[in-house]
This record gives C-alpha cells, sequence and structure tokens, in this order.
C-alpha cells in the first residue's frame, strides 16, 4: 500500500477562513458523533510495562492498600491529564478504581515502578511466553531420546551405570534450560526453532554420520545426539537474534521437513540411496542433510515474504504433503499393483510436494489462520484420507491402488472442507485505497484571530492518497 499525501496553508483572505470555520461547524453538528478515547500509556519510564498483574504487584506492593488486586494500568486523556485504573474483587464483586493523575504525578509513579522493577522483579520486563513450551520440549526430548542416546553413545556395558545416566540425563533435560533461561528472553519463536533443531538435528547428524561412511549404531546415536544439541542451542540464538516470531520459525522449520524429503527422494532418483555399500550411498545420505538445511533457508526466505502465523504453518504443511501423497497415488494408480514400489512412485511424491508447497503458499497468503484452524485443517485432512482408505480397503481385494486412490481423494476432501470453514475469517484485513481529506480547525481559528506572524504559513488542510 502505497499513499500520496499534501498539505495547503496559507495566509488566508477573511472571507475563506470565515467559510471554513463555518462548514467545520456544520460538519461537526451534523456529522456523527466523534467520541473521545483514552489511550493506554506505559507505567514505567523504560515505556516497556503496560500491565501489573497480581503475580507482578506480589512482588512490587505497589498498591498494599487494595486488597483482591487484579489488574492496573495508565491511561491518557485526549484533553490532557492522565487516569490509573486498577481493579480488584471483593465479596465475589468486581471494583474499579480510577485515580486522575497529573504530568508530574505520572512522571514520579513511573519512576517509582521502574525502581521497583529494577530491586524486586528485574525478569519482569523479559518476553519468556517461549519458555513452558522450551522446558516441556526438552523433558520430553531428553527422556525420549537423550536419555538412552548418551549410554548408547559413551557405549557403558554396565546395566546400573547405564539407567543411572538415563536418570541423570532426564532430569538435566529440564534443570539445565531452566536455569540457562531464568534471566534471559524465551520468545515462542526461540522456543520453536530450539525444538526443532534439538529433533531434526538428530536425524541430520545421522545423515552426516552415514555420508561421512559410518555405519555401527554407537557411532550414528553419538552424531545425531551431538548435531541435536548443537542445533537446539543454534535455533534459540538464531530466533533470537532474527527476532523470529513463532508463525516464523515454525515456517523454517517446515521448509526443512520438505527439504530433507525431497532431497531424499531426488537422491533416490538419482542411484545415491541404492541398497549397495559404498560412496554412491552415503552422498545420497549427504544430499538429504545439505537439502534439509537449504529447504530451512527457503522457509525462512518465504516467512520474510508476509507475516505467517503458527495456523499458516499448519495449513501450508498439510497442503505440501497431500501434495505428495497424491502424486505418490497418481503414478502408482498409472502403475497398477503389478509393478513394484520404486522410483516412479518416488518421482510422483517429490513432484506432487512441490506442486503442493505452490498451492500452499497460495492458500495462505493474505489470510492469518489461527493455530486451532491449522489443526483442525490437518487433522480434517488426516480423516479424510483415513476414510477413504478404511472405504477403498472394504472394497478392494488386496489392492494398494484401490486404498491408495480413495485415501488421497478422502484427504483432498476433508482439507477442502475444514480449509473453506475457516478461511473466511482468517482474511487478513488490509488498508484499501482512498481519497482521505482532513481540515485542522485550529490553525483556522489562528489564522482568524490574528495569532500567527504575517510570514507563517498555515496548514489547514491535508489530502492523503492511498493507493
Amino acid at each position: 500500500m502505497h499513499q500520496t499525501s499534501f498539505s495547503i496553508g496559507a495566509r488566508l483572505p477573511r472571507a475563506f477562513v470565515r467559510g471554513a470555520l463555518l462548514a467545520v461547524l456544520l460538519m461537526h453538528v451534523f456529522g456523527p458523533p466523534a467520541a473521545a478515547q483514552e489511550a493506554e500509556v506505559p507505567l514505567d519510564a523504560d515505556g516497556r510495562l503496560f500491565g501489573i498483574t497480581p503475580d507482578l504487584e506480589g512482588r512490587l506492593n505497589l498498591f498494599p492498600e487494595v486488597r483482591g488486586f487484579i489488574e492496573a494500568r495508565l491511561f491518557e486523556k485526549p484533553g490532557g491529564g492522565f487516569v490509573l485504573q486498577i481493579l480488584y474483587r471483593r465479596n465475589g464483586r468486581l471494583y474499579l478504581i480510577r485515580r486522575s493523575m497529573s504530568l508530574d504525578a505520572v512522571a514520579q509513579f513511573r519512576r517509582e515502578v521502574t525502581a521497583a522493577l529494577h530491586v524486586r522483579a528485574p525478569s519482569a520486563l523479559l518476553d519468556q511466553e517461549g519458555r513452558g513450551d522450551l522446558m516441556r520440549g526438552a523433558l520430553l526430548l531428553s527422556l525420549g531420546y537423550y536419555g538412552w542416546a548418551v549410554p548408547v553413545a559413551l557405549e557403558v556395558d554396565d546395566n546400573q551405570l547405564a539407567v543411572a545416566l538415563y536418570m541423570l540425563v532426564g532430569s538435566a533435560g529440564f534443570y539445565v534450560p531452566f536455569a540457562v533461561t531464568k534471566r534471559i528472553p524465551v520468545t515462542e519463536g526461540q522456543a520453536s526453532l530450539s525444538l526443532y533443531g534439538a529433533t531434526r538435528g538428530v536425524a541430520r547428524g545421522m545423515f552426516g554420520a552415514m555420508f561421512l561412511g559410518a555405519e555401527d549404531v554407537e557411532t550414528l546415536v553419538r552424531a545425531g545426539a551431538v548435531v541435536g544439541l548443537v542445533e537446539a542451542v543454534a535455533g534459540f540464538v538464531t530466533a533470537g537474534r532474527l527476532a523470529m516470531t513463532q508463525g516464523t520459525a515454525d515456517l523454517t522449520g517446515t521448509g526443512g521437513d520438505l527439504g530433507a524429503g525431497i532431497g531424499l527422494g531426488l537422491a533416490y532418483l538419482a542411484g545415491l540411496l541404492d541398497d549397495t555399500p559404498g560412496d554412491m550411498r552415503n552422498t545420497g545420505w549427504g544430499v538429504g542433510a545439505g537439502a534439509s538445511y537449504l529447504g530451512m533457508l527457503a522457509g525462512y526466505r518465504l516467512a520474510m515474504t508476509e507475516p505467517y502465523t503458527p495456523g499458516d504453518n499448519g495449513v501450508f504443511r498439510a497442503a505440501s504433503l497431500i501434495g505428495g501423497y497424491m502424486g505418490l497415488a497418481a503414478v502408482r494408480a498409472v502403475r497398477g499393483d503389478d509393478r513394484d514400489v520404486g522410483k516412479a512412485e518416488a518421482g510422483g511424491a517429490v513432484a506432487g510436494t512441490m506442486l503442493g508447497i505452490v498451492v500452499g503458499q497460495r492458500l495462505v497468503s493474505g489470510r492469518d489462520f489461527r493455530t486451532v484452524h491449522g489443526t483442525f485443517i490437518s487433522l480434517g485432512a488426516l480423516g479424510g484420507g483415513l476414510l477413504g482408505a478404511g472405504i477403498g480397503y472394504l472394497l478392494s481385494e488386496d489392492s494398494d491402488v484401490a486404498i491408495l486412490v480413495p485415501s488421497a481423494a478422502g484427504a483432498v476432501g476433508g482439507f477442502a472442507l475444514l480449509y473453506q470453514s475457516f478461511a473466511q475469517t482468517a482474511r487478513r484485513v488490509v488498508e484499501r485505497a482512498g481519497l482521505e481529506i482532513r481540515l485542522y480547525p485550529v490553525a483556522l481559528a489562528l489564522a482568524r484571530g490574528g495569532r500567527l506572524p504575517e510570514s507563517a504559513r498555515v496548514p489547514v488542510a491535508s489530502v492523503t492518497w492511498r493507493f
């Protein structure tokens, strides 16, 4: 959206000034009423705190006389002055206190709030919305993978020591990130990209080890654990420095997953993953790891084209996967059951995934799907696919084509049905093009009263054209 504007101002004839003032007066009398609104302003001197919660008040103790404290906020009046609003509960009923404050009183109050924050609650202004998700994810990962991966990587033969290491690593999976993130920001974007690195880094570490020729389980597990931990830290730091939102981080991760799938598919088509030992197969795993990193970069660049929400990412991911599934089913239907699944099916899946990426981007462009919407649409596709597969299985006689085709059709139908249910409400509100004319009655009044120097040019009107 572009806009062009210009102002009109000059020393005006009295007749014009009188006419303009009369026009403005008529507009105020007969035009729609404009309600004066109070604007919320920060409570601290640094301009970062806009609301005091019960938990924060318990540490700051700014309103000891208010029992049942719920919330405090500061508002600026349109005509000047401020109002401090304090909401509290007593005997099951809500009460509101409105304290009028002057500019000097607000400045003093803000100094008191800032001093209390630095002394009693230094972490109150940190964005730690993603800390809970990070803690939960780290604990589950330590119990699900890293807890047993460490004894395997260290080649521990003693069962008692292996169990003890599992418990210690499981405990560290919570307490280490808890201690590290206690006094630093943990945004939702940081939590998302960090957990993505901790999980997908395991696979990329194993791909890299196989690329270098490793085949024993201990080496693969060791590589996965090391790379996973490194990528967890790298994802956390990168998301923080790039100020990633959760939607941006999620789309970056989805790009990495799709890149890995496409890369491995292309490597298979090129014969780099054939079931034969040697450098060719090892090269294929390296292609998969490299394609995953390139996919992450592509996902991040796509997220920079417009705002993406976690719900948008859910829709985009579902469309991409359905595209791959449709490509697989279409090729299989053409080839029939009498042929083994091979490179033709892989090619169809890769081509379908690429098409799904394009369609998915179009479907979310200009929309902000909520997280629950993305979840419902993904589950709708899954439910439709299972429905189609179930019907095909009942009607078929041991035919994978009779199952794949209706399953793919059901997935598309379930996706389309749920998408249509939420697409309109998810449409992003954009500023419309148009012409806007504004008058400044104060300037007219000053010019009329002769309170300006002879050489002064008074802006009395502005015209803005958005296109």
